[in-house]
């Protein structure tokens, strides 16, 4: 709650999915994605999603969806606020590795 936040970093990762015929394949995350749920949030409750590589900020503003590519820096600002702010997040994967780690 209050002073909860994510600190700086790009989403990387490179998951091991066993397929149909039982042979590990690697998979990147390709695509991040964060849909938020919270109505009625204001930049002024903190929780506001930094894209530290534009230097673009994102109030999370109900049934809006961000997306980005992967890797990306960002961070989630400190919540000023003790009121849950609430959101799905997820990714998409490619086949394959497609960054260092």
């Amino acid at each position: 709650m209050k002073a909860h936040h994510i600190a700086p970093h790009d989403d990387r990762s490179i998951l091991e999915i066993e397929n149909d015929d039982g042979k590990k394949v690697k998979y990147s995350r390709d695509i991040a994605l964060i849909y938020y749920m919270t109505k009625d949030w204001t930049k002024e409750m903190g929780g506001t999603l930094v894209d530290m590589e534009s230097n673009r900020k994102y109030v999370p503003e109900f049934n809006s969806l961000v997306a980005f590519t992967v890797p990306r820096w960002h961070e989630v600002q400190a919540l000023i606020t003790d009121r849950p702010r609430y959101s799905i997040f997820g990714w998409f994967l490619s086949k394959g590795v497609l960054y260092d780690i």
